[in-house]
Parts: C-alpha cells; sequence; structure tokens
C-alpha cells in the first residue's frame, strides 16, 4: 500500500493535470458574452436571419464593424447589461448607453410625449424591436466610422435613417424641465422592459411611421421585400380624431395636405425635360395613375409617357405620403395627400387613437405587426452569448 505521503502526492498531480486542461479549454474564452460577432446584415428593411451563412455554408464574418453588444460580465446571462453605441451626429461622436436609456431616448424623440401612455408602451416596443434585431443581425448600415481612440464603435445614429434619438444630455434636460413627462416616458417605457416582437422566433423589423390613410402598406409595395408581419391593414383610427375635432379641412388636421406646384417646377422635380414648352402651362398634363397598392396609395402612375411610382413621386416632389390626388388650373398643380409617412408597419396616431380607445399596447402592435408574439429580450440574449 501507498504511505500516505506518495497519496497525497498523487492527488496535487491530479488536481494539477484538471487544471491544466481546463485552462486548455476555457483559457480563450475569458471574454465570451463581451464581444460576440455575428454576420453583417447592411440593408434597411430584410428578411435577413440571425447568423447568415455564405454558399459555402460558413457563417459570414467579413466585417470587422460587428462589435454589436457590449455585455455587462456582472450578474447571471438574464441579468447582463447590454449597450448600445449610438452616433450623435451633430457632435460627431459615440454616445454609449444601456438598452433601456436607448428606447427611452428614442421614444421622446419619436412620438410626442403628450400622448397617452399606452401609445408610448407600443412606440417603446418597437423601437426595442428594432435596435435589438439591428444588435443581433450586426447590421451597421449607415452608421460613420469614428476614430475615437477608445475603440468606441456605434450601432445606429441618431437621425431618421435609423431611429431619431435623444442624447442623455437632452434626457437629463427634459427631466429637470418636464418632470412629468419624463416620469409618464419611464413608467411607459418601464412597463415593457424587456419584451420585444418577433415573427417566426427572431425580431421583426418593426417600421412604424406618423399618420395612416385609413390602410398601411405591404412592404414590399415601399421597400420591395415582402415580410409576413408587414402586411396591409385597415386603420381607421386616425379618423376618430377628426370626428372628435369635428372638423374635415385640411388646414385642421394632421393627416390632410395640399402642395402647390407650377407645372414647370412639377415637371423640373420629376426630372422630366421631354415635355413641350407649350405642354408644360396647359392644364391637361397627361397625368393619370395607372395602379393603387392594397393601401389604396398610389402604385404606378404617368405622366405624358413616362411611368413613375408612388413612391418616387413622393420622394421627388416631398410629399408627406403616396396617397394623393390632384387638380391643375392655370398652369398650376394642386396636390393633396391623405396621411403621413411611408405606411408600413404602426401608425403612430394609429396607435394613439387605439390607446384613447382602452386597446393596449400588446393590441395595438398585435393590430399593426400580423402574426406576431411578445418574447423577452433575455432568451435572445443567451442564445446571442451561446454562439
Amino acid at each position: 500500500m501507498m504511505s500516505n505521503r506518495r497519496l497525497w502526492a498523487c492527488f496535487v498531480a491530479g488536481v494539477g493535470m484538471a487544471a491544466l486542461v481546463w485552462l486548455i479549454i476555457h483559457g480563450g474564452d475569458s471574454q465570451a458574452g463581451m464581444h460576440n460577432r455575428v454576420s453583417d446584415a447592411s440593408v434597411s428593411i430584410d428578411t435577413v436571419e440571425l447568423g447568415n451563412k455564405d454558399q459555402s455554408g460558413q457563417v459570414d464574418k467579413s466585417s470587422d464593424r460587428r462589435n454589436v453588444a457590449k455585455v455587462n460580465a456582472e450578474g447571471s446571462s438574464d441579468q447582463k447589461q447590454v449597450i448600445v453605441g449610438v452616433y450623435i451626429t451633430d457632435e460627431k461622436r459615440v454616445e454609449t448607453v444601456a438598452l433601456e436609456e436607448y428606447v427611452r431616448g428614442v421614444v421622446a424623440a419619436e412620438m410626442p410625449l403628450e400622448f397617452d401612455s399606452v401609445a408610448l408602451e407600443a412606440q417603446a416596443l418597437a423601437a426595442r424591436t428594432y435596435i435589438v434585431r439591428r444588435l443581433l443581425t450586426g447590421n451597421v448600415d449607415g452608421v460613420p466610422v469614428v476614430q475615437t481612440g477608445q475603440q468606441e464603435e456605434a450601432q445606429v445614429t441618431d437621425t431618421v435613417a435609423h431611429q431619431v434619438y435623444r442624447s442623455a444630455k437632452e434626457m437629463d434636460e427634459l427631466k429637470t424641465s418636464h418632470p412629468q413627462l419624463w416620469k409618464k416616458l419611464n413608467d411607459a417605457v418601464n412597463r415593457t422592459e424587456n419584451q420585444i416582437l418577433t415573427y417566426d422566433g427572431h425580431p421583426i423589423d418593426a417600421l412604424f411611421f406618423s399618420a395612416s390613410n385609413g390602410y398601411t402598406e405591404n412592404s414590399e409595395d415601399v421597400f420591395s421585400n415582402h415580410l409576413p408581419y408587414l402586411r396591409s391593414v385597415k386603420s381607421s383610427w386616425e379618423g376618430e380624431i377628426l370626428v372628435r375635432k369635428g372638423t374635415t379641412n385640411v388646414a385642421d388636421n394632421e393627416f390632410l395636405d395640399t402642395v402647390e406646384f407650377t407645372l414647370d417646377e412639377f415637371y423640373n422635380r420629376l426630372g422630366i425635360d421631354t415635355i413641350a414648352v407649350g405642354a408644360r402651362s396647359a392644364d391637361n398634363i397627361g397625368l393619370r395613375v395607372l395602379e393603387r397598392t392594397e393601401g389604396h396609395r398610389v402604385k404606378m402612375l404617368v405622366v405624358g409617357d413616362q411611368k413613375f411610382t408612388g413612391v418616387q413621386v413622393r420622394e421627388k416632389l416631398g410629399l408627406r405620403s403616396a396617397d394623393f390626388n390632384w387638380t391643375i388650373e392655370k398652369g398650376k398643380i394642386r396636390i393633396t395627400t391623405h396621411g403621413n409617412g411611408h405606411g408600413v408597419g404602426m401608425s403612430q396616431w394609429g396607435a394613439q387613437e387605439m390607446a384613447v380607445a382602452g386597446k393596449s399596447a400588446e393590441q395595438i402592435v398585435k393590430t399593426y405587426y400580423t402574426g406576431i408574439k411578445l418574447e423577452e429580450v433575455s432568451k435572445f440574449l443567451v442564445n446571442f452569448q451561446s454562439k
């Protein structure tokens, strides 16, 4: 039999060997969960799955700007805090904030804080879903590279290119100058904390816009890609505001707008230079709608012998909406639009009226985003960290 001394030496050697094996296996993973990377998805609206693969079946790791989520190492996995990098355009700097702080800044910038608190909750759900999807897909499209010397990277800007965002300084000022509105905002965001909108197990592209024309749009009629949760739905809620106000006057409501152009300016903005000089001042210019979308907006129209999509006309003329009609008189064209925005996803004014009518935030988002579920962010963080 071995002596006690030999037994103790064998035990120590065994422990040492086990420790060495553990270090070999795990030594390179001390930062696991801190700087996870997934494939790039440089699109504004897409059907990209998390962790896209190239034709060889390998995960695409070509981008060197996919440090998409910094996670606080303290606490359990469902308590770790995601940090968002926001490029502050006017100041040309990157501001890093916690996920929920970012959501508060977006809701404060994207929706009037005078809106019903339930509408603010719906906006918070959309805003949080947008950034979580962007983080998980590693999409940094449209974000400038900032050389700070501190390895800071932004995933979004503070502009309409992504989501409009109020900086931490602006939010501190809001808290001081309008404490009741800040509390209302904070409470709304807190009530939706850790919740995002998903379809088929993935965060959705939670698009939203100001006001509908009574309907929302199918995604492919505006952004080309067909997304099953961005379907045209009826949105008659905006009309309730007009009923309450007792007006349909263009000047008195948020959903109708009229602009006027000379015919020459109209042609120039559309980039048409083939119309005869005499025809440029005629009242009959051969303008007609060829087709409308399911959301009742102009899909295709013709001016003279040239065709345009409604989206093109809206952008070239700076119209509020692609649902428009017109009158032509004395060499001028007056165009009246119905609704405000691209029309895809959630109508903010529709959400407001649904909230006033007693609908919940969940009912609002499930109205505008077809077939979605509400799931917890932490579920996706756990999966994300294990990659």
